[in-house]
C-alpha cells in the first residue's frame, strides 16, 4: 500500500489530519488504498485464473474467473491491504509465464516470482517450485533468465533486510517472538 499512500500524498488525498491521526480515519482515503491495493490484486487473480482457464478449456473461462471470484477467499481478502492475494497473483502470473514458454517469458516469470516474495516470504517456496518447472520443461538458458529476472527482488529484499534488520539473512518474522515464540525457530 506505500506506493499507492504516496501517490495519494503527491495528489493531495492525505492532509495533516491524516498523516497525524493515521489513514484508518479517513474512510474515503482508506476505501481507496483498499481498492488500490487489495482490490487490484483481486481482479488480477480472478483474470489470471480465466487466463490459465481459456488455455486449457476455453468455454470454461468465464465460469473459473466467476467461482475464484465469488467462491474462494479471493473477495474477503480483497477488502484488506494484506499482501496474499498480490502474492498469489504473482505467484500464479509466474507459473503461467513459465508455462508460455521462452527466454523472455522466463525473464518476467522470475521477475514476477521474484515480486511475489516481497509481497509474502512464503511464495519463495511457490518461486522454488515454478524454477524447477522451468529446469524440468525448457532450456538450462530459460533457467538462468528466471533467475535473472527474480534477481532485482532478491536485491531490494536484502537491502531491505540489512537497512532495517542489520544483515541481508534476517527478516521481519524473527522479531515476531514475543507475540507468537512458535515464529523463532524452525520454519515458519
Amino acid at each position: 500500500a506505500v506506493p499507492v499512500l504516496e501517490a495519494a500524498r503527491a495528489v493531495g488525498g492525505v492532509d495533516g489530519g491524516d498523516r497525524r491521526q493515521g489513514v484508518w480515519h479517513d474512510r474515503w482515503l482508506l476505501w481507496s488504498l483498499r481498492a488500490l491495493t487489495g482490490g487490484l490484486a483481486f481482479c488480477a487473480a480472478v483474470a489470471l485464473a480465466a487466463v490459465a482457464a481459456q488455455r486449457v478449456a476455453p468455454e470454461t473461462a468465464p465460469a473459473v474467473a466467476a467461482t475464484v471470484g465469488l467462491a474462494t477467499m479471493a473477495l474477503p481478502m480483497a477488502a484488506t491491504v494484506f499482501g496474499h492475494l498480490a502474492a498469489g497473483a504473482l505467484a500464479f502470473g509466474a507459473f503461467l509465464l513459465a508455462w508460455r514458454g521462452g527466454r523472455w517469458s522466463a525473464l518476467a516469470s522470475g521477475a514476477a516470482a521474484g515480486a511475489a516474495v516481497l509481497f509474502e516470504y512464503q511464495t519463495a517456496l511457490a518461486a522454488a517450485i515454478v524454477l524447477a518447472y522451468v529446469v524440468g520443461t525448457r532450456a538450462a538458458r530459460d533457467a538462468a533468465f528466471f533467475l535473472a529476472g527474480a534477481v532485482p527482488s532478491a536485491v531490494a529484499l536484502a537491502a531491505y533486510n540489512a537497512a532495517a534488520f542489520g544483515s541481508p539473512l534476517h527478516f521481519s518474522y524473527r522479531y515476531e517472538s514475543a507475540t507468537f515464540p512458535e515464529q523463532h525457530s524452525g520454519f515458519f
